[in-house]
């Protein structure tokens, strides 16, 4: 709402109107953003974040690692001085949880495979299927349980064969208020039109829907000595492994 918008609600002036608006916010019931000039208001009890244009609920994958776990990964992660003697070991400071914003793309596919090597010649199947592309560089995320989370260009000839999220990871509708979001995930994102358009042409695939995906990925701070300088190493909240999210 704006500050008219809430005044008209709730049967008062403007004046007054803004004197609740910033008393709300003041007591985290309330956030602003600014939408072209205006500023907007919204209830934070709603789990909606209208600033990031989230409005209602959003597919995630749910973390198959708690905070628990990634304390405990984290000491495989820690550094120890050099031969035990040089330099600075690292200690477990905090695990925060992050969700990475990817686009999920369903798309039509028709494929064509050799029988018994060819001998039989090919059968060309029509095929259902969904990838997932990075909101900025566009390249496509893979997931090998062994190996975790990574992305590549093209990391199969066909759409329909790339090891991804599916028949992999959990899901869930939630409120994007209740996710930690990576902010510039959405700010810097690129166009859904122009990601339907690029992987279409990367693939050959006939693309429908194009909808928003969050995927969860611990950040571990390790503490150098008693407090130099900290490192953080990410890892994926689905298999453990180090990710490198670009």
């Amino acid at each position: 709402m704006t500050t008219a918008d809430f005044a008209r609600v709730a049967q008062c002036g403007e004046a007054k109107a803004r004197r609740l608006l910033k008393a709300l916010v003041a007591a985290g019931l309330a956030r602003t953003f600014r939408r072209e000039r205006t500023v907007m208001y919204w209830a934070v009890a709603t789990g909606g974040r209208p600033d990031l244009g989230l409005e209602g609920p959003v597919a995630a994958v749910v973390p198959e690692i708690d905070e628990r776990g990634a304390r405990q990964l984290a000491t495989e992660h820690a550094r120890g001085k050099l031969l035990g003697l040089v330099g600075q070991g690292e200690t477990f400071e905090r695990a925060e949880l992050r969700h990475r914003l990817v686009y999920r793309l369903d798309f039509e596919e028709r494929v064509e495979r050799p029988v018994f090597g060819g001998l039989l010649g090919k059968r060309s199947d029509q095929l259902l299927g969904s990838v997932y592309v990075h909101p900025r560089t566009l390249q496509l995320l893979v997931l090998v349980p062994p190996t975790g989370i990574f992305f590549a260009d093209r990391p199969a000839e066909h759409a329909s064969d790339v090891a991804d999220l599916d028949g992999v990871a959990r899901w869930a509708r939630v409120a994007p208020g209740e996710l930690s979001i990576e902010e510039s995930d959405l700010t810097a994102r690129r166009e859904p039109g122009e990601v339907k358009r690029k992987i279409e042409q990367r693939y050959g695939v006939v693309v429908g829907t194009v909808t928003l995906a969050f995927v969860p990925v611990w950040r571990l701070v390790l503490r150098k000595g008693a407090g130099a300088g900290y490192r953080i190493v990410a890892i994926d909240a689905l298999t453990g492994r180090a990710v490198t999210w670009p």
